[in-house]
């Protein structure tokens, strides 16, 4: 920054782009947001809501709760939610699920082997400095290194290998630049480079992970995403080998019961197909009284006897992953079930005769 006859000016020489973090989130928001409703009864915003005035006025004769602006001037102020379990950034599940698959999940180390993580380190450092040019000297220098300390500990030769190829940059890197090179480097062609080494250490083209943990010897997990919102981990094949045990046996986890609280259902593919073939629609009961016939621990006999085959399995974990709002007695309970009455039905009304006219 330079200033000349009072006037200042200044040249920006780097924008650098990040995913906002949680401090900054709560430092720019203007509201928690704990209210599930949005309206009341009447369709006016409730505070604490989606579209609480803090947010910004929502009609043209409204101001703002926040800047007591206007709608034309008030530009809108962000809030928060906060959430009671760990989220996924659905703008990074992909990479984050690249991250993960080169990790070792017993020891938490890369499953790299350490003098060929240090190589590529040391070719991104390289490229950030404009030394686009010595990738390839570097790779193979970086090799001749290992060659010639076969003899050290992995560590004290990983070590080594980082002093070095640090040794190697600052060296090419005097030699090739002038201050007046330095200010004419082509950073478009930098940056393109960088993000291609970028992508193809995450896809694994660069640089591909060992099945196995060169620190631990634990084989490497595979990874599946389930709809861009899930990651699931499964077994390696010496885990999966070992004795299975039933859902009474791990901690945390019970066979559900017909007195058990039942807030929300995950259901799987197979459980969703043995609850189509029961026929629900043909003789509709609450969905409350269905799954605990369906699992076979209600205590109705005669709503069972309508569903003789009750084969669906139905596991419950604790802590419960998400808790009812408002408990049996409280101030705004709603029951879909308990309030209902039972509709006496005969053919005539199932089956209306038809008139030809």
């Amino acid at each position: 920054m330079s200033s000349t006859s009072g006037q200042t000016s200044a040249q920006i020489v780097g924008v650098s782009f990040g995913i906002i973090s949680k401090d900054e989130i709560k430092k720019l928001s203007v509201l928690n947001v704990e209210t599930w409703k949005t309206f009341d009864e009447l369709s006016h915003p409730r505070e604490g809501g989606l579209c609480d005035s803090a947010f910004g006025p929502a009609k043209r004769d409204e101001m703002c709760a926040t800047c007591g602006l206007s709608e034309f001037d008030c530009c809108g102020h962000y809030g928060h939610i906060n959430l009671s379990l760990p989220v996924f950034n659905p703008f990074l599940i992909k990479q984050l699920f690249q991250v993960l698959k080169m990790c070792c999940f017993e020891c938490h180390h890369l499953l790299f082997s350490p003098t060929d993580l240090e190589i590529k380190i040391a070719q991104m450092e390289a490229l950030s400095r404009g030394l686009d040019i010595i990738l390839e000297d570097l790779q193979a220098f970086g090799s001749s290194l290992t060659t010639d300390n076969i003899g050290l500990d992995a560590v004290s030769i990983r070590l080594y290998v980082r002093q070095k190829l640090k040794e190697k940059i600052d060296e090419e890197y005097n030699k090739r630049f002038t201050k007046s090179v330095k200010n004419g480097l082509n950073v478009k062609n930098i940056v393109e480079k960088q993000q291609m080494v970028y992508k193809e250490f995450l896809t694994g083209k660069l640089l591909k992970p060992n099945k196995k943990c060169l620190q631990c010897a634990a084989l490497k997990n595979s990874l599946t995403v389930l709809n861009n919102a899930l990651i699931i981990m499964n077994e390696s094949k010496s885990k999966a080998s070992k004795k299975i045990i039933g859902a009474d046996q791990i901690e945390d986890m019970a066979v559900m019961d017909m007195t058990a609280v039942r807030v929300g259902y995950l259901i799987t593919g197979l459980g969703a197909h043995k609850l189509i073939d029961a026929k629900p629609l043909d003789q509709l009961i609450p969905v409350d009284e269905f799954l605990p016939v369906m699992y076979d621990k209600h205590t109705d006999d005669m709503m069972k006897h309508h569903f003789p085959v009750r084969n669906l399995r139905a596991l419950s974990v604790y802590p419960l992953l998400i808790y009812p709002t408002h408990y049996v007695g409280d101030n705004h309970y709603i029951s879909d079930t308990e309030d209902s009455h039972k509709t006496e039905l005969n053919a005539n009304s199932l089956h209306p005769k038809h008139t030809e006219l």
